[in-house]
C-alpha cells in the first residue's frame, strides 16, 4: 500500500498538478503523520483550492471510503475533477460569507484543508465558518501561512481584519490569539467556555501550516468527559 507521500510525489511527477511534497509547501510528511488514522474511516474531506486537481485525485485514492469535496473560485479548475467518482466540485468565492455558510451545510467533514486564496481575511473567515462543520475528532488545516509575512495582502481585493487600535491583523496573528483563548480558561467552569475552548482538542503551528483537531467530547475537567460533540454541519 502506497504512502501518502509516495502518492503525492507520483501525482506531481506524472502530471505536475500538485506541489504539496516540495519546498516550502512540503506538507506531505505532516499529512502522513496526522491523516493516517482517518484513512479507512473518513466519510468526507473538503479541500479549498483545486488548481489542476492533483491533490484531489490523491485524496480520492488515499481515503477510499470518503466523498471528496473540491472547492475553487475558478470554474476551469473544477473541470479537472468533475468526471471523478466520489468527487464533488464546488464553485465558490472564499470572500463571500454566504458561500461558506452554504458549504458548511454539507458537513460534517472529517478533514478540511484550506489551500485556497491564501488571503488573510479568507483564511480567517473560512476557519470561522467551517470549523463548526468539522466532525468530532476531525481536523482543520490552513496551508501556506507564509503569506502573513509578505506583501501578499496588499495585492488582494477583500478587506482584512483589524485590531482594537486599527491595525490590520494577519492570519498568523489571528490564530496566535486563539492559543490564548484555548488556554486561558477555568477548566472547572464549562459554562464559561467559548466555542473554541469547548471544541478544540489541540492546535499546532508547523512550518507554513496550522493544524487544528476537534475534541470528541465536551469535558468538565481536563481528565473528565461528558457530552459528545454534535456538529451535523453548522453547530459549534
Amino acid at each position: 500500500m502506497s504512502t501518502l507521500t509516495e502518492m503525492l510525489t507520483e501525482q506531481a511527477e506524472d502530471q505536475r498538478s500538485t506541489d504539496k511534497h516540495i519546498g516550502h509547501r512540503a506538507h506531505a510528511a505532516l499529512y502522513e503523520q496526522f491523516f493516517g488514522e482517518y484513512r479507512d474511516s473518513a466519510k468526507k474531506l473538503l479541500e479549498f483550492g483545486v488548481c489542476r486537481g492533483g491533490s484531489i485525485k490523491v485524496w480520492r485514492k488515499y481515503f477510499p471510503n470518503a466523498k471528496i469535496y473540491g472547492a475553487d473560485i475558478q470554474k476551469s479548475s473544477l473541470t479537472y475533477i468533475k468526471h471523478l467518482d466520489n468527487v464533488i466540485p464546488v464553485h465558490l468565492n472564499q470572500g463571500k460569507e454566504e458561500d461558506l455558510i452554504e458549504l458548511a451545510k454539507s458537513g460534517p467533514f472529517d478533514i478540511i484543508i484550506d489551500d485556497g486564496s491564501h488571503e488573510w481575511a479568507h483564511q480567517i473567515s473560512t476557519f470561522e465558518h467551517l470549523w463548526p462543520a468539522v466532525a468530532p475528532g476531525g481536523m482543520f488545516v490552513i496551508e501556506d501561512i507564509s503569506t502573513s509575512y509578505v506583501e501578499w495582502q496588499y495585492q488582494c481585493q477583500d478587506p482584512g481584519r483589524f485590531g482594537e487600535h486599527g491595525e490590520e491583523i494577519t492570519a498568523v496573528e489571528y490564530f496566535k490569539n486563539l492559543i490564548d483563548e484555548v488556554n486561558a480558561t477555568d477548566w472547572t467552569k464549562r459554562s464559561g467556555w467559548t466555542p473554541i475552548q469547548k471544541t478544540v482538542d489541540w492546535m499546532g503551528f508547523r512550518p507554513n501550516s496550522i493544524f487544528f483537531k476537534k475534541r470528541l467530547t465536551l469535558s468538565d475537567s481536563p481528565g473528565g468527559a461528558s457530552d459528545r460533540l454534535n456538529t451535523p454541519g453548522g453547530s459549534w
